[in-house]
């Protein structure tokens, strides 16, 4: 049986999929035929890419639906970023609060040029940074 809430967030899903999730993926999706057989010759692989996320966003919606999926920050899972010279008290406390005041499922502290070097699509490197 089916709680309140998720009961809830299935029909917002499905609001969501009625009102914007469908005529913007039959909209990208016409784009992203039109823009296809331009990739290979401007470079447009990017905004292809993106066209094709956005052609998805209906199929999103229904996944969305069927799972009744809520969008509450505090059941997502948190990556908090930390300075290079943050002291582990700090972090302790941190992670203490995110837990026991926000109620979050998992967490996972990580040093800010690890995340940049991910961002930018690398899994080893250096990044700079400037302290102060």
């Amino acid at each position: 049986m089916a709680s309140c809430s998720s009961c809830f967030w299935a029909i917002i899903w499905l609001l969501v999929l009625l009102v914007l999730g469908w005529p913007l993926s039959i909209f990208l999706g016409g784009l992203y035929g039109l823009i296809v057989p331009l990739t290979a010759c401007l470079g447009l692989d990017r905004l292809s890419d993106l066209l094709l996320e956005g052609a998805n966003l209906g199929r999103t919606c229904a996944q969305n639906m069927r799972h009744a999926m809520s969008v509450w920050p505090l059941r997502s899972h948190t990556l908090p970023i930390k300075a290079s010279l943050n002291p582990n008290p700090d972090r302790e406390k941190t992670t203490q609060i995110m837990f026991e005041n926000l109620n979050i499922p998992t967490m996972h502290v990580t040093l800010q040029a690890g995340v940049s070097l991910y961002a930018s699509g690398y899994t080893t490197g250096y990044a700079l940074a400037r302290l102060g």
